[in-house]
């Protein structure tokens, strides 16, 4: 027998191996789990959050043996009806472009009518490429209106996740747990406005939120986050980031030099729901 079924966030049981890239939940969004059972079996898994006028596809993925039998198909003909249901017209997924398994689910994406609307470039570079460049850590005191992890509460980051949410913003929320004390924010009136967010990796450190108002504000961020790292970090330390803009693609290139090294891309998908589109 054959079923698609819900699947618990907090004890996804015999799922639970098939979702190795769910790692963060958006408090803007209502989350939609769905399981696919053979002979309640668990083969298929499909994770998404419902926003006010959209549904993002965080996750989809088929046991080995299974695939090529049409299940991330169902799967996803299930959250097109649940989009339905909801009012919502438009899905919407984001995958990481050179990697097999995602090339595969871009290939799936593509097959049932997502159309790539956005690619944007993953680069990685040393921290000394930073630390010899016209930012390298300076004993200059932080710059004024820059504060560490430690300073923002969980009101001023719940604050600005719904703000990022309610903006479409594609990235995850920010989980301040998961970050590393060396991350800034610039606030104003209380509210953080930019940041400069760092988190390790098994191969260094990513920077999963780099927001800015302006060149000014960016290059503040610069300063005090690579100072602060430069103090803990060796200088063959690699720092990996999706550039979202193309101004902060042109600042890293700029910054890191040849030693900046385009790792794939992040590439954006989306699917408009019509009158009996499938």
């Amino acid at each position: 027998m054959q079923r698609i079924v819900s699947v618990s966030m907090s004890n996804p049981e015999a799922f639970a191996e098939l979702l190795p890239g769910t790692g963060w939940r958006n408090p803007n969004a209502s989350p939609i789990w769905l399981g696919y059972e053979v002979n309640e079996m668990a083969v298929g898994v499909a994770c998404a959050a419902c926003y006010t006028d959209y549904i993002e596809l965080d996750w989809i993925a088929v046991e080995d043996s299974y695939q090529r039998l049409g299940i991330g198909r169902e799967l996803l003909l299930e959250i097109q009806r649940i989009a339905r249901e909801k009012g919502v017209n438009m899905l919407a997924a984001s995958l990481c472009a050179g990697e097999p398994q995602m090339e595969q689910g871009e290939r799936l994406l593509l097959q049932n009518g997502f159309m790539e609307m956005e690619r944007m470039p993953r680069l990685s570079f040393p921290l000394q490429a930073i630390m010899d460049g016209p930012l390298r850590p300076t004993k200059r005191p932080v710059p004024k209106g820059v504060f560490f992890l430690r300073d923002i509460s969980n009101v001023q980051f719940r604050d600005y996740n719904r703000k990022q949410g309610q903006g479409g913003s594609w990235l995850p929320s920010i989980e301040p747990e998961k970050l590393l004390p060396e991350s800034c924010f610039v606030l104003k009136e209380g509210k953080i406005e930019g940041c400069l967010c760092f988190a390790e990796t098994q191969d260094g450190l990513d920077i999963p939120w780099f927001q800015g108002h302006g060149s000014k504000m960016v290059a503040i961020l610069l300063l005090a986050g690579y100072s602060a790292v430069a103090k803990r970090y060796s200088g063959q330390t690699r720092t990996h980031l999706v550039a979202v803009e193309k101004r902060i693609e042109d600042l890293v290139l700029q910054l890191a030099g040849e030693s900046a090294v385009h790792d794939g891309d992040i590439v954006w998908m989306m699917k408009y729901l019509g009158d009996g589109a499938y």
